[in-house]
């Protein structure tokens, strides 16, 4: 009976499930817009890049990675580069204590120099402070700031330097899934 009841309501209200199904219709096209839209700009997303790039004290090799950035394709429309210098424990060691606040990427030389050659070519730069140890600073930002590409320094060692000392390139080679581009050390 509550089914003949409402085959009954549905046959009375035709006219008005007529309009609710227009007015579903037009709202069903205008969601169709809105998610062709949202799909449009979900596109446009996943063709731009977020590029990790650890900058230490040497502005020569700063200047490097940040040519290498802005000579990517389209890189001012498409690339993001994120600036990083990881303070490392002598670092902190050696800023007072009270200035310890003011501790930040854009107090460093060879990171203002590199987001001034970026700027000027108008990539989007965003400044990113780490402390601790260089490379697993870097792998983590890399992860965090879910990264599509490391650019680092190269340094030029021997091998028996490689072999005492080590290489942050190495480590965050090895220590990241992401891929990593090393530059030259800007001296070339």
């Amino acid at each position: 009976m509550t089914d003949t009841d409402t085959d009954t309501d549905t046959g009375t209200d035709a006219d008005a499930d007529t309009d609710t199904n227009t007015d579903i219709d037009t709202d069903t096209n205008a969601d169709t817009d809105t998610n062709t839209d949202v799909e449009a700009d979900t596109t446009a997303e996943t063709d731009s890049y977020r590029v990790l790039v650890p900058i230490d004290q040497s502005e020569a090799r700063a200047l490097a990675q940040a040519g290498y950035v802005a000579d990517l394709p389209a890189a001012s429309e498409r690339v993001e580069a994120v600036l990083l210098h990881v303070f490392t424990p002598e670092e902190s060691e050696e800023i007072p204590d009270e200035l310890g606040t003011y501790k930040s990427a854009d107090r460093i030389a060879s990171v203002r120099r590199a987001r001034e050659h970026l700027d000027e070519r108008d990539v989007t730069v965003t400044l990113l402070d780490a402390s601790g140890t260089p490379a697993a600073a870097i792998v983590e930002a890399a992860e965090n700031q879910d990264a599509t590409a490391v650019v680092v320094g190269g340094r030029k060692r021997s091998a028996a330097e490689e072999a005492v000392f080590g290489s942050v390139s190495q480590s965050v080679i090895h220590g990241t899934t992401r891929p990593v581009v090393v530059t030259g050390d800007g001296t070339a």
